[in-house]
């Protein structure tokens, strides 16, 4: 699983979880990027919405298409027009900040990831 946030404490809390699983954190989209170009066999991608310089609608944009069905997209709430509008044109599934273990653990499941369960 890939988590990208800005927020570093949200890729330690996701690896801390799912601890018998393998999570790499990245903390802009800049260097999601940059992993997935260079590794793209993520299972699920875990994307801050809202980031600065690259955000999570730059990465999906920017990713293969083959990989934006794999991203949940993370939001704390606050979003511009842009922001908002971008999430109602998309089909992905969505986890709101802060979240506890079963609501990842629900966007886990509902996006197929049965295996990366704790």
């Amino acid at each position: 699983m890939l988590v990208v946030d800005d927020e570093p404490m949200v890729g330690q809390l996701v690896a801390k979880v799912l601890a018998a699983h393998e999570v790499v954190a990245e903390t802009s989209g800049r260097a999601a990027l940059d992993r997935l170009r260079g590794d793209s066999n993520f299972d699920v991608i875990l994307c801050d919405v809202m980031m600065p310089e690259v955000s999570g609608m730059d990465v999906y944009s920017q990713v293969a298409p083959e990989l934006r069905c794999k991203i949940v997209f993370l939001s704390g709430g606050a979003f511009t027009d842009r922001a908002q509008s971008f999430l109602d044109s998309v089909p992905n599934r969505r986890l709101s900040k802060p979240f506890d273990i079963d609501a990842l653990t629900a966007v886990l499941v509902s996006s197929g990831e049965h295996d990366a369960l704790p």
